[in-house]
């Protein structure tokens, strides 16, 4: 009898459980299930796998609510790799007015003295790293857990900007067989008559080859057909060649181990050539109208060229390096081709560098001028920007200013504001009290950065758009 007793007792207690379990199940299937079906939603994931915390942002000192922000967040979990890479290129965007990078290669997220793997001063806003130089560790795992962290400097490696947040090595590219294209053509909606080209170089090669080539669509699709080819030892590349035949091209780049034999091309970088259709107006000019911000920088960043920064489209005619004799010699074969209905005329200051003297250069402006008229054209000029010696006097790499400079420039501009039309972009906010380039407008005393170049940019817009 007892037997039976505790046989029927164990027989409730099965069917007890039983009937909790499936209670249990049909309330997650409800939970899971039925918001779905009445168009609600939780403010987080229902599951009955893993337990749920929801973080209460703390207050601030002032007693206001806080906010969780990216660096409140905990880290992301490694990613896992197989392999050490033999290669890694890692690129982020250019910082304004940086002349040069702080790289750092970090063991890490910590950004401490004692968790420095590797410091590099790069002229370029990306880097190339080589395990044969020992840039990074061999175990994958330290790899894996490494993070890089970069700030832009001044000629003199002087910081401009913070660190940025510390991201992984992974984020980069690893064993790339070619290179990583670092300039902005692409973002031009149309490319300046001489363009250039930019790249992260690689340590392991001494000779890197171009190709330029123009893409015709047709019935049966896209044909490229090569413009021209160069080779070049520097990472970044002026084009010789003006680009005036409207439409599409791209360029690439490869590095060069031998005189016969590269690596893989990089991807290409795509860029437009307007029709003279398009084009109502275009500037003439040396580097301060081809774009860079230093005599590191090349022309091929949009926050360099000042035609960015105005409401009006204007064509790129500028070159660097250009004397006003250098401007009167490509009148015919860079202008006229484009047929502007107004000229904007941007030179001198390479003149005055030189030596040569105001009358020289009013003779070249005014011949332009004239040549300009004759042609249906409207010529407007601008005044010439002055240098900083002091500034250009801590940098290597710019020749000395030629003595009496300032009191020609003042004659050169005192021509110019006779004319008809002109531009006065040398006003107090680019121009300081001794009649120099401000410091603050210039990282080499000679070309105008970012924030002169919107300046700029933006005083040409407002003149066209008023006349």
């Amino acid at each position: 009898m007892s037997n039976k007793k505790q046989s029927s007792g164990c027989r409730r207690y099965i069917l007890a459980a039983l009937i909790a379990l499936l209670m249990t199940l049909l309330l997650a299937a409800g939970l899971t299930f039925l918001p779905r079906l009445l168009g609600l939603s939780f403010p987080f994931p229902v599951s009955f796998a893993q337990t749920i915390i929801r973080d209460t942002p703390k207050a601030d000192k002032t007693g206001n609510p806080g906010r969780i922000n990216k660096a409140d967040k905990p880290a992301s979990p490694a990613v896992k790799i197989t392999h050490t890479p033999g290669t890694i290129s890692l690129k982020w965007e250019p910082i304004p007015n940086a002349v040069n990078y702080e790289f750092l290669l970090l063991a890490d997220e910590r950004n401490t003295p004692d968790n420095v793997i590797l410091r590099q001063v790069l002229y370029t806003n990306g880097t190339f790293l080589n395990r044969a130089h020992n840039h990074y560790p061999a175990s994958t795992e330290a790899l894996a857990k490494a993070r890089w962290t970069v700030r832009g400097l001044d000629y003199s490696n002087r910081p401009i900007s913070g660190f940025s947040a510390p991201l992984p090595v992974t984020a980069g590219v690893f064993d790339s067989p070619t290179l990583l294209i670092t300039g902005e053509l692409d973002k031009m909606t149309d490319a300046p008559l001489y363009p250039s080209y930019a790249w992260i170089p690689r340590d392991d090669t001494p000779l890197y080859e171009v190709e330029v080539w123009r893409r015709v669509q047709n019935d049966s699709g896209d044909a490229d057909y090569l413009q021209a080819i160069y080779h070049t030892e520097e990472i970044a590349f002026f084009d010789p060649m003006a680009y005036s035949r409207p439409g599409n091209y791209f360029w690439r780049v490869r590095p060069l181990r031998s005189s016969s034999q590269g690596d893989d091309w990089s991807e290409p970088q795509f860029f437009r050539v307007k029709s003279p259709s398009e084009v109502k107006i275009a500037a003439l000019g040396d580097s301060i109208t081809h774009g860079g911000g230093s005599i590191a920088a090349p022309p091929c960043y949009p926050m360099y060229t000042y035609m960015s920064y105005s409401p009006v489209p204007i064509k790129n005619l500028g070159r660097s390096g250009d004397t006003t004799g250098d401007l009167t010699d490509r009148f015919e074969d860079d202008v006229l081709p484009f047929a502007p209905e107004t000229l904007l005329i941007m030179g001198g200051i390479n003149d005055l560098r030189i030596g040569l003297d105001a009358d020289s250069i009013i003779a070249n402006l005014a011949w332009l001028e004239e040549s300009a008229w004759e042609n249906g054209i409207t010529p407007v000029f601008s005044t010439v920007l002055p240098l900083n010696p002091q500034r250009m006097a801590e940098i290597t790499d710019i020749e000395p200013v030629a003595e009496g400079w300032q009191s020609e420039l003042i004659a050169v501009n005192q021509w110019i504001r006779s004319r008809e039309y002109f531009i006065d972009i040398a006003s107090p906010e680019l121009v300081d009290e001794k009649g120099w380039l401000r410091e603050s407008c210039s990282a080499d005393g000679l070309h105008p950065d970012a924030s002169a170049k919107k300046i700029i940019g933006e005083t040409v817009g407002k003149y066209l758009q008023k006349f």
